[in-house]
């Protein structure tokens, strides 16, 4: 990879995660609320349960896959600290 070339698909796909945790947090909240206000020992408020556990279980993996495509390689290049390791490269000069 040189140091020109960025990987704009990693970057959209962490980007989209991302927007996808931000929106599924906001959903979270909303059902947390709801099962705040629900009477207990009620099937309304076991499916609300459940709800909220598939809910972060879903938010951890989008975390995980969030961490997979941010790797190092994806990550610009601090031109005073780091060497890009493209032979080649002279955009450090």
């Amino acid at each position: 990879m040189s140091c020109d070339s960025e990987n704009w698909q990693a970057k959209s796909a962490y980007s989209d995660l991302e927007k996808c945790i931000e929106l599924l947090s906001y959903e979270m909240d909303c059902v947390q609320d709801e099962y705040n206000r629900t009477d207990d020992n009620t099937k309304a408020k076991h499916a609300l349960k459940h709800r909220i556990i598939r809910q972060e279980e879903l938010y951890d993996r989008l975390h995980d896959l969030m961490e997979m495509v941010n790797v190092s390689e994806n990550k610009p290049v601090d031109q005073d600290t780091e060497e890009c390791d493209d032979d080649d490269c002279d955009c450090h000069n």
